[in-house]
This record gives structure tokens, sequence and C-alpha cells, in this order.
């Protein structure tokens, strides 16, 4: 078995091409702004539709984005584009090795029961008063908003536009640029396969000459 990332392949091309990704993950990571909800939307999306992952370590850093995605308020959930059955099948049935862990006592599960109950409800408790807040805050702004925007509203027509060019063009190039960066990999490997193979059969012609001479 390999292990990559904490997940196990039982062939050696599998867990190769679960290298790669695992270095184009951490190319990504480098070249984005992962703290910017937006942007991790459009790459989210973008990864999924041009299918850059055929592995569960790619698999599992879409589901990384995701849960991300989820947990902040202004992000429509019916944006985030859904994964394939296939995939979440993949890492279901591949997901990370963790280390075993010594067994609790029902005390212990009980307060870790209760803990995490009380954190749920902190959770829903803070969406609540978020929608809250969201709700009063656009009532009390309508009107002003109305008016300002009569005055503004072709700037900011403009300047959104010009936002949202710049955010595609820059996934645009994102995506462009890992993929030219993968295509380099690729290439590098071949040759590399190539001059293995003109050295084993350099060697083999070797063998074979110094055979005859011996006869």
């Amino acid at each position: 078995m390999f292990n990559v990332e904490g997940f196990e392949f039982d062939r050696e091309e599998l867990a190769q091409e679960a290298r790669k990704e695992a270095e184009g993950i951490r190319y990504i990571k480098s070249q984005t702004n992962m703290k910017d909800a937006v942007t991790v939307l459009k790459l989210h999306n973008r990864l999924l539709q041009k299918e850059v992952f055929t592995t569960p370590v790619g698999f599992a850093f879409l589901s990384e984005l995701r849960e991300y995605l989820n947990s902040v308020s202004f992000i429509d959930p019916g944006d985030i584009e859904p994964m394939p059955d296939e995939m979440q099948q993949a890492l279901l049935v591949s997901r990370r090795k963790e280390p075993k862990k010594a067994g609790r006592s029902r005390k212990e599960k009980r307060k870790s029961r209760q803990r995490a109950e009380r954190r749920e409800r902190k959770k829903k408790e803070r969406k609540k008063k978020e929608r809250d807040y969201r709700t009063a805050f656009f009532v009390s702004t309508f009107f002003a908003a109305v008016f300002a925007l009569s005055l503004v509203g072709v700037f900011l027509i403009a300047a959104a536009s010009e936002r949202s060019v710049n955010i595609v063009n820059y996934e645009n190039a994102l995506i462009d640029k890992y993929e030219s960066w993968a295509q380099e990999l690729d290439e590098r490997e071949r040759k590399l396969d190539e001059r293995e193979r003109e050295l084993k059969e350099r060697e083999a012609g070797l063998g074979e000459t110094g055979g005859g001479a011996a006869d």
C-alpha cells in the first residue's frame, strides 16, 4: 500500500497521481487568497467544472473548500457547484486513516457529546443573530439606498462589472497557470522515462556485445 496525504493506494500509479495533485494543491494555495470567500467560490466551481482532480487527495481539498464556503453567511449555497456522486463516494471509501485513540469512559463520552451540542446551539444562535441583523440593517437602510443608488447607480454598476470581470479573469489565469504547470511536470516525467529507457537499452546492448566477445 502507498500512503499519500493520509490516503492509502494499492497501486503506484494512483499514488503518483495523488502526489501530483497534492503538489498542485500546495501551488494553488500559494497563488490564491484563501481568505477571500468570493475567490474561493470561483476557484471551487472552476476546479469542479474542469475536472482538475481525479484522486481522493483532490476530492478532499474540494470538500474542504465546500465546508469553508458553507460557513460563510453571505455565500448562497445554491451558488456552490455540487460535487458529483462518484467523487463523494470515492472520498468516503478512501477517507484519511486517523490514528486510533484509546477508549474513553462513558462519562467522558457524555461530556464530549454535551460540548458538541453546546457548540451546535451556539452556532445556530450566531447564525440566527446574523440573519436578524442583516434583516434589520436592510430594512433600515432601504429607503436611503434607493435615493443613493439613483445618484451613483451608474458608477456602482460599472465598478461591480469591472470587479466581476477581474475575478473571472484572475480565476481563468490561475486555472490556466495550474494546467500549464501540470503539463510541464508531465513533460519532465516523460523525458525522464525516455532517458531511463534509453539507458536500459544501452546497458542491454553492452551486455549482448560483451557476451558475444566472450564466445
